[in-house]
């Protein structure tokens, strides 16, 4: 069929270049000398398999018969130098593993199907492959000082981040839990533990309005408005109504009594 007729041509494609490359092995014929080199060895016999190619449907035969040994075998080393840095480091289970494995495979894929096509050929093929060449030999290169600092100071910060609003979150359930049982229970503790937060909002707020006095560019703080102990005797009466009008709420907030005197 198709395929079968395909694999013949490209039998033959390959061994009357190959010879061709026999015949001057050290330099080759010079870059892009395909199309003559073609015509050159083009007979009867191979005249319907050659007539109408471009290139030898692999890289590494046209390579060596465009530039030689001598042309050739610096670009070969370069690119197994290239694999097998990238392939050891990715046996040393570094932080990139990953990304060098995925290099790797493309790798794989390109050179192989180089053995039966041109894509290398393609310039934009190739320049894509130069620059995952050169990728991986960036992060095969950078020390592992800096991976591991890398990596270190991006978790380090999404730690921070998350214990600063797990401390925001429970800093104010227990305000707020120590406010109620203020009010409800009538706590001593509880309503010290409070008054000496609030007091300790106003000393940083009055030191953030000194500062932008200081310094005008910097915009004041909205401050709160003081409430007088009137204020909050009604608030708790009317929080204290509300609750008691709610079904099941006397048993929900006890309210202290007075014991009465001591007998």
């Amino acid at each position: 069929g198709h395929i079968d007729d395909d694999a013949v041509n490209r039998g033959v494609i390959f061994v009357s270049h190959w010879r061709a490359f026999l015949a001057s092995p050290a330099f080759g014929y010079g870059l892009g000398s395909f199309p003559l080199i073609n015509n050159v060895v083009m007979t009867p016999e191979t005249y319907s398999a050659l007539w109408s190619i471009r290139a030898a449907h692999n890289v590494y035969i046209q390579w060596l018969e465009e530039a030689g040994v001598v042309g050739a075998a610096p670009m070969f080393v370069c690119i197994g130098a290239c694999l097998w840095t990238a392939v050891k480091s990715a046996r040393q289970r570094s932080p990139e593993r990953l990304f060098l494995d995925g290099l790797i495979a493309a790798d794989i894929v390109v050179l192989l199907h180089g053995l039966t096509d041109y894509s290398l050929q393609v310039p934009s093929i190739a320049a894509t492959w130069a620059f995952l060449l050169g990728l991986q030999v960036a992060l095969v290169r950078r020390p592992a000082s800096d991976r591991a600092a890398a990596r270190g100071g991006a978790i380090s910060r999404f730690g921070r981040r998350t214990m600063t609003r797990l401390r925001k979150i429970g800093l104010q359930r227990t305000m707020e839990a120590l406010a109620i049982r203020a009010q409800v229970d009538k706590d001593s503790a509880a309503r010290a533990t409070v008054c000496g937060v609030q007091r300790d909002r106003l000393t940083v707020q009055s030191m953030n309005v000194c500062h932008c006095a200081r310094n005008p560019q910097v915009e004041p703080p909205v401050r709160t408005r003081k409430t007088s102990s009137a204020q909050v005797r009604r608030r708790r009466e009317v929080s204290t109504s509300q609750s008691d009008s709610l079904p099941g709420a006397p048993g929900l907030f006890p309210q202290a009594r007075d014991p009465g005197p001591d007998v």
